[in-house]
């Protein structure tokens, strides 16, 4: 059993129901800059307390965090926090919420910094990459392969994007995956961009994260926001792909 929690209230009963992992919401080694992520005074001490109950529990941890323009520069010192609080770490890049969104790393050398450090850093990247590569698929599995079912039961390819396919509480999941070939803009949401035709990578990255540009800009066409370089006509070896790829899965 795995449970992502932000390490504040744990109970140990999960522990003897089977519990044995935990991913913890940890956004900076400081607590300034994580409560001014959060904007929840007291939830750095509050994470702390909660990986030591974790810990004391016999209960793997490891913290999760969301990369933005205010922590990638210290991707390495919060792995490092981590460690020192017996924690694996993962990160994630941040999708824009909006237009010129001030958390989102607009400088491409920095997100690709910060792309290298995720992928080097974590063997499920690596795995999906690998796995993506060889069979030649697209590395965003949304639709394709996952879906995701909401609390309320609203079904929708992928969990950072709102696009319902309809609700499983009406209708069993086998007729709205049935029906969603006819959702407009579910074909547009899977659709490659014309722009990306001449692109070497285009069958791993498909025009990078459609959840992005419907969040941000509300249209699913077009190429994925942190693509700045692309299309990339000649070659692209494996090491390259960290600047080139403009979202992870």
């Amino acid at each position: 059993m795995l449970v992502r929690t932000r390490g504040s209230k744990v109970v140990r009963a999960g522990s003897d129901a089977g519990l044995r992992t935990a991913i913890v919401s940890l956004h900076a080694d400081s607590p300034a800059l994580h409560e001014q992520l959060t904007q929840q005074p007291g939830s750095f001490d509050a994470t702390l307390r909660g990986l030591a109950n974790l810990n004391a529990a016999g209960i793997r941890t490891y913290t999760f965090t969301v990369v933005c323009s205010l922590n990638c520069d210290r991707l390495g010192d919060i792995a490092a926090w981590g460690r020192a609080h017996a924690s694996g770490t993962l990160f994630f890049p941040y999708i824009p919420r909006r237009a010129n969104d001030p958390l989102s790393i607009s400088d491409a050398q920095s997100f690709q910094q910060a792309m290298h450090f995720i992928i080097d850093t974590s063997y499920v990247f690596r795995s999906a990459l690998v796995y993506a590569t060889t069979v030649q698929t697209r590395l965003c599995r949304a639709f394709t392969q996952t879906v995701t079912i909401l609390a309320d039961g609203t079904v929708t390819p992928c969990p950072f994007v709102s696009l319902p396919l309809g609700n499983v509480r009406e209708a069993p999941l086998y007729d709205l995956l049935s029906r969603a070939a006819d959702n407009a803009m579910l074909e547009a949401f899977l659709l490659t961009p014309v722009e990306c035709d001449a692109c070497n990578i285009r069958v791993l990255c498909g025009g990078g994260c459609k959840a992005t540009r419907i969040t941000a800009l509300g249209d699913p066409h077009g190429k994925d926001l942190h693509c700045q370089n692309g299309p990339f006509t000649g070659p692209v070896a494996w090491r390259q792909l960290p600047e080139c790829l403009p979202y992870l899965y």
